[in-house]
């Protein structure tokens, strides 16, 4: 202290929760008779809400005048340092009902960041739908909170010497409110500070503090607002009764084609190598075949596996979509390709996307205009026109980590991971109901007739399956599950009369099954547990799981269980395909293992196999004919043409 001839030390431990032996003590106090400088008490109070409060009194001392060194600034930067100027003392009251604590002694900022880590541990407690304690040390005291399954929080001040019966009863507080309370005293607190002295604003302390008190605030606001919007008219949206249903090309193919039951048989027609090879923007086009690359996009002859056409493109992710192929670069820019020549049929700019992941969603018929729903930015799904290349609409979502996509008719379907599900008219983009859930959507719904069926929570918690109205929001019934920790390995599947969900416990998989009209959970004779990252689908009402391992199973809930199981045969670690989803056509399955084996989903009997020895069945993909064409991610591509072919034989032959 410069003005006052003495010095300071302080001598403390750093760390998340520092341990303080001294504060601004003088040194040889008694022999230069010099005192600390002038402190004054500051009061600050979060005000009380639904009987609540939390307070404090700060005493903070005056600036330092000046030091005895000759760079000042130096000097005054380490006053204000980030551990050192916010080690103040004080007092801290806390205030439950009748019920009123106070710990003297302490230190107040240190007791913020507690209170904010303890508000942190509750809403992530609530969020993942399990018990949690925490502690916050008051000086001499400490504070207990309790959360339990249910979201409820008790606390209570005990004495570190106190006896278990003496010890204060459990006071019982709304988690919004105890929650919100924290943030505003954490917040209130940095104000204060930056109030009593502007160097308070650059501390890297009080920094953080103030942006966790803001962050906490966000996911309360987010989390505790349960409130849901019901669509009134929910008949606007239905689909009219008696309305034409189009045939597609390839149906109509099927319907003429003469096909007798016999065997499959294959022969390999052509290879092609692409280098960096993008499996998502490998599709079937007409009689071409593209193919994407990082930066080229190629169109071969599916009959010949000649090249038609040639185009470099920006790296970003290729889309499929009813107008070509959409190309959307990381900087912003998007491009659409005429699938028949290759040339850029359009070109625009949208703001860069922030993440790998989003949203990419084609809408096209029911009346909708041909668009594509993209991410933008960090929060924003734009409508792209895909005749003029011009955004329709923009939808802001909530500050989340994912945002999944589904459409159903002139709806589309947003989930973004933290509790809320959103319907958005199509053409125009205007919210049409809203379903929120303190659990929280991470993955996205299945859409089945004028159903949803959707998740909350299962993340690493506990779990209910939901069955909500598609057109109004509102909830027909909801089942919960009791096995934690537990996670979604899939979206529910909805096969016939049922829907199965697969929840991911401790030793595998376990799959519950529910009713689709009254959601009563169907025991399954044999079919307990599988492994993760199985692949499941269904064919009518028989569930096919296509494991790791290499086996496929049957489930077919109206015979009790298992229907057939099916072992594909033995296969390397490294050889098994990136992805295991079998394709359905003509009524059979093209499953992907070591080899593509063509598997009847009725019986599970092997009609055929694909032996692809120098390709592994990373993607699959098969035309209206059968034709396959296997695509490996190091950008081997081989196709297979059918020489036999199969159909569908009356009852009476």
């Amino acid at each position: 202290d410069g003005r006052e001839g003495s010095a300071l030390y302080s001598a403390y431990d750093i760390g998340a929760v520092p341990r303080i032996y001294a504060y601004e003590t003088c040194l040889e106090r008694a022999k230069t008779k010099r005192t600390t400088p002038s402190r004054s008490d500051h009061a600050l109070s979060t005000g009380t809400r639904m009987g609540a409060e939390i307070g404090a009194v700060c005493t903070l001392r005056e600036p330092l005048s000046s030091c005895s060194t000759r760079d000042g600034r130096a000097a005054r930067g380490a006053e204000f340092s980030d551990l050192q100027a916010v080690l103040f003392e004080g007092s801290v009251t806390f205030q439950v009902s009748d019920c009123k604590w106070s710990a003297g002694g302490c230190r107040p900022f240190l007791v913020g960041e507690s209170l904010a880590g303890a508000a942190e541990s509750v809403l992530d407690a609530i969020e993942r739908g399990v018990a949690r304690s925490a502690l916050v040390e008051l000086g001499e005291t400490t504070l207990q909170l309790r959360v339990s399954r249910e979201g409820g929080l008790a606390l209570r001040v005990t004495d570190a010497d106190a006896s278990s019966s003496d010890r204060s009863p459990w006071q019982t507080v709304s988690s919004d409110v105890w929650v919100c309370l924290c943030a505003r005293f954490a917040s209130r607190l940095c104000a204060l500070l930056a109030k009593q002295n502007a160097s308070y604003a650059r501390n890297l302390r009080v920094t953080r503090l103030r942006r966790r008190a803001k962050t906490i605030a966000e996911r309360a606001k987010l989390l505790f607002r349960t409130e849901s919007v019901l669509n009134a008219r929910p008949d606007d949206y239905r689909p009219r009764e008696n309305a034409p249903v189009l045939a597609r090309a390839s149906d109509r193919h099927l319907a003429a084609l003469d096909l007798t039951p016999r065997r499959l048989a294959y022969t390999e027609r052509w290879r092609a190598l692409v280098p960096t090879m993008d499996l998502r923007g490998t599709f079937l086009a007409g009689e071409k075949l593209v193919l994407s690359s990082a930066t080229e996009t190629y169109a071969l002859d599916r009959s010949t596996g000649e090249l038609v056409w040639r185009t470099r493109l920006p790296r970003g992710l290729s889309i499929a979509s009813p107008r070509g192929l959409i190309r959307q670069a990381p900087d912003g820019q998007v491009v659409i390709i005429d699938v028949e020549t290759g040339k850029v049929r359009l070109r625009t700019w949208l703001a860069p996307r922030t993440s790998r992941s989003g949203v990419a969603l084609a809408i096209t018929g029911d009346g909708v205009p041909p668009q594509m729903l993209l991410s933008e930015g960090e929060r924003d799904i734009v409508s792209l026109d895909l005749i003029t290349g011009e955004p329709r609409w923009r939808f802001r979502c909530a500050r989340s980590k994912v945002v999944r996509a589904r459409r159903l008719g002139k709806l589309v379907y947003l989930t973004d991971t933290r509790n809320t599900v959103t319907a958005l008219d199509a053409q125009t983009g205007q919210m049409v109901w809203r379903r929120r859930d303190s659990l929280g959507f991470h993955h996205a719904p299945t859409l089945s007739s004028d159903t949803m069926y959707i998740v909350a929570g299962a993340e690493n918690t506990r779990g209910k399956l939901c069955a909500l109205d598609a057109y109004s929001g509102d909830i027909r019934w909801q089942n919960e599950w009791e096995v934690t920790p537990a996670s979604l390995d899939a979206p529910p599947v909805v096969h016939g009369a049922f829907v199965s969900v697969p929840v991911r416990v401790r030793d595998g998989v376990q799959l519950r099954c529910h009713r689709t009209d009254s959601g009563e959970l169907q025991h399954l004779r044999g079919a307990s547990m599988f492994t993760a990252g199985s692949s499941w689908t269904h064919v009518d009402s028989t569930l096919i799981v296509h494991e790791t391992g290499g086996r496929l199973v049957g489930v077919d809930p109206r015979a009790g269980g298992v229907a057939y199981t099916n072992k594909l045969g033995p296969t390397h670690e490294s050889d098994v395909p990136r992805r295991l989803e079998p394709v359905l056509r003509a009524g059979v399955l093209f499953v992907p293992h070591a080899h593509v084996h063509v598997i009847d989903p009725t019986s599970g009997r092997q009609i055929s196999m694909l032996r692809s020895p120098d390709a592994i069945p990373d993607l699959i993909r098969v035309d209206e004919r059968c034709n396959v064409y296997v695509a490996e991610e190091s950008g081997h591509v081989v196709a297979y043409g059918v020489s036999n072919q199969l159909g569908l034989v009356a009852a009476n032959q």
